[in-house]
């Protein structure tokens, strides 16, 4: 079942989502908060100061039964996203939106989740009249924080270009992509409905 990531919701987060704190803080405050500190607090208390603004700032996919979400997607404006700072393609346009980070089960990869949940996240940005989106994408893991990619949600490049992204910052390991809204293509309601419904059986 895909559900909107608000105030109501907040707490069925993919664990992993729940305490990655890279892309809402700065860099030395994310260090000091996952050494001595609380991440899912404080992601919890940045989703909150976000969602006075946007009302919505992801996705989640569920499963029946089950507490917390197997995927969990996250968009904000980039005012929100300091610790996009460290990226080595920042930063993002001023007319975009960030998709920052998803966050998904292993059993789960690469089964077409991935699509429902960016292409939802598409579907709401247009309908809210933003004209473009940006996300940062790995093509290899030559860069440390490639290495993280998992912890922080990062997603693949070719993942993105699939979804209709295009490179517009080009890096060896860490690309920027960008899409036009509304896009070229998306998946119909009925397909991905049909996708979730296969999925979670």
């Amino acid at each position: 079942m895909l559900q909107p990531l608000h105030r109501a919701t907040v707490g069925m987060m993919h664990p992993l989502a729940a305490r990655c704190v890279f892309w809402e803080l700065g860099q030395d405050v994310a260090q000091k908060v996952c050494e001595s500190g609380d991440p899912r607090f404080e992601k919890e208390a940045w989703l909150m100061a976000v969602l006075l603004e946007q009302q919505q700032c992801g996705f989640h996919i569920l499963r029946a039964g089950q507490e917390h979400a197997i995927a969990t997607i996250i968009f904000c404006q980039p005012r929100f996203s300091p610790g996009v700072a460290q990226l080595p393609t920042a930063p993002v346009s001023a007319d975009a939106w960030l998709l920052s980070s998803l966050h998904i089960d292993p059993a789960f990869e690469g089964i077409g989740l991935e699509h429902v949940l960016i292409d939802a996240v598409l579907a709401h940005l247009w309908q809210h009249k933003a004209v473009a989106v940006e996300a940062f994408g790995y093509s290899s893991t030559e860069d440390p924080l490639a290495l993280r990619k998992e912890e922080i949600g990062l997603m693949p490049a070719q993942l993105l270009q699939a979804a209709g992204f295009e490179v517009v910052a080009p890096h060896p390991s860490l690309p920027r992509l960008r899409i036009e809204l509304p896009p070229e293509h998306m998946l119909s309601a009925q397909a991905a409905e049909e996708l979730l419904a296969s999925a979670l059986a």
